[in-house]
């Protein structure tokens, strides 16, 4: 994901020698946030099985 976002960034701010470590670390912290946002908001695939005697969303 960080690669992603480092071609994005680059098509918008001209990479030098200067600034890559920076946009380098820029584009690690954003995909960080975004795992880390997704985690709290996306269901894991636990909540989603059927379990004994119970049942799931996704159960047929």
């Amino acid at each position: 994901m960080s690669a992603t976002i480092f071609s994005g960034l680059i098509q918008t701010v001209e990479l030098s020698t200067v600034n890559e470590d920076a946009l380098v670390d820029r584009s690690i912290a954003i995909a960080i946030k975004l795992a880390r946002r997704t985690e709290k908001l996306v269901k894991s695939d636990e909540e989603w099985v059927k379990k004994e005697g119970g049942s799931a969303f996704l159960a047929v």
